[in-house]
């Protein structure tokens, strides 16, 4: 694919312990977390993402220290007080904090502060759905330490439309990349009132 752009590895494994997103699939022990990390660095690949269970602090801490590539991840991990860890821990290079999963905006925005004064980058995760991929986004908009953004779009499966169902107007990658902020009132975004009546009861 040459030198064009630049390719972040996702390990999912921090869904351990507790339920896989993936009911198939290998789950990763530190052995093979450092040979896959040593050929994706090799390779030039910016991070690998969450390549061991989200509670391995140590494992991770020391996968961190062993290679000189990016390890990321957080976005399982819940409350404030285990991004915390995180941080202070030194168990990431790179941050990626979910408000759906670890509390709101507030305590993110909290995280991010944190993580600059340690000198990481964060890179808030995708929020759920479109109202929290906006939310997300606004948040890397407004700190100096965010780095890449994930936006899911992986079409045939998903697609932004897909993903942003229950939005008038999803917002979407241009041609370079590169993803606009809404700057309308608020986070900028309308809900679909006809796509959410589907889902009203009673």
């Amino acid at each position: 694919m040459g030198d064009d752009f630049i390719i972040l590895v996702d390990a999912n494994q921090a869904q351990q312990p507790g339920t896989r997103q993936i009911e198939e699939g290998p789950v990763w022990d530190y052995a093979r977390a450092l040979q896959t990390a040593r050929e994706l660095e090799r390779l030039g690949v910016f991070w690998l993402e969450e390549p061991l269970d989200r509670y391995d602090f140590e494992g991770l801490k020391k996968l961190c220290a062993a290679v000189d590539m990016n390890i990321s991840g957080g976005e399982n991990n819940r409350g404030l007080h285990e991004l915390r860890w995180l941080v202070e821990q030194d168990v990431y290079d790179i941050l990626q904090p979910e408000a759906m999963v670890a509390e709101t905006m507030s305590s993110l925005r909290k995280i991010c502060a944190l993580a600059e004064l340690h000198r990481k980058l964060v890179a808030p995760h995708h929020g759920g759905g479109g109202i929290g991929l906006v939310a997300h986004l606004h948040l890397s908009c407004a700190i100096p330490n965010s780095t890449y953004f994930e936006m899911l779009c992986e079409p045939p499966i998903m697609t932004t439309d897909d993903f942003q169902f229950y939005l008038e107007e999803p917002v979407r990658v241009d041609a370079d990349g590169n993803i606009k902020a809404p700057n309308g009132p608020g986070l900028g975004v309308q809900p679909d009132a006809q796509k959410l009546a589907l889902y009203r009861v009673g």
